[in-house]
């Protein structure tokens, strides 16, 4: 199945100022705090901040496709400048803290311990709050990425899963009125302190080999997902590789 299928928004991040372009679809994402751009896993990155709140959001009134309501995959580089030894780090999120419009929230861990992926069935009750454990350094480049198939999520670093499948109790994700939000949970509040690049937000689980090739053995992948010797999906799929 190609890359393509079932993706709801690509953000590259390959600005030098200003919000973020969705190569996929219209969910351009609103600059907040003035972050900046650096140089990324390929080309630009944003370089988010947390001390000055900079994170990259779009209302829910503005956004298609991103009141994900089953299956899922997130998927993205990351290099942490420092992680709290007292707040988790967001890195995906649609959840408002108090108001019972929650739906889901991709993040790490307090001191960087663990990854995991929580979501709601009806804006306040949990149906998963899954994570894996997973010590990351600060100033080093990973691939991060997360699918949800049912109430099964699986976490993967490096194009390799961590640990095993995880299991929550209902597989349905509440449609609530939060922004979507990159690099923060604004009312909690956290925030991102590092460098992501490369998001991608799917409405379906990849595979295994899908996830291998956006790693694409360290080099990163970019949309369209094709290079010169062809798409690595459909080679690895095919047993190619």
């Amino acid at each position: 199945m190609p890359l393509t299928d079932n993706l709801v928004s690509y953000w590259k991040l390959d600005e030098s100022s200003g919000n973020a372009a969705d190569s996929v679809a219209s969910n351009t994402l609103t600059n907040n705090n003035t972050a900046t751009f650096v140089a990324g896993k390929i080309n630009n990155g944003t370089d988010l901040e947390s001390d000055s709140f900079q994170y990259f959001s779009i209302a829910d009134a503005s956004q298609t496709g991103l009141d994900l309501s089953g299956d899922l995959s997130f998927s993205m580089w990351i290099k942490a400048e420092s992680l709290s030894a007292s707040t988790e780090r967001p890195l995906i999120s649609k959840r408002i803290g108090a108001d019972s419009q929650r739906s889901y929230h991709f993040k790490l861990g307090s001191s960087g311990s663990g990854i995991g992926l929580l979501w709601y069935t009806d804006g306040s009750t949990i149906g998963g709050n899954l994570s894996v454990a997973w010590t990351p350094s600060t100033a080093t480049w990973y691939h991060v990425a997360v699918t949800k198939s049912s109430t099964t999520a699986k976490f993967y670093i490096d194009g390799a899963q961590q640990g095993t499948d995880q299991t929550g109790s209902n597989a349905t994700i509440f449609n609530g009125t939060a922004p979507f939000e990159l690099g923060a949970f604004v009312d909690s509040p956290e925030y991102w302190d590092g460098i992501i690049d490369e998001v991608g937000v799917w409405s379906r689980a990849l595979t295994d080999a899908e996830i291998i090739s956006l790693y694409n053995s360290g080099a990163g992948l970019s949309y369209p997902f094709s290079t010169s010797k062809g798409t690595p999906s459909n080679l690895l799929l095919m047993g190619v590789g």
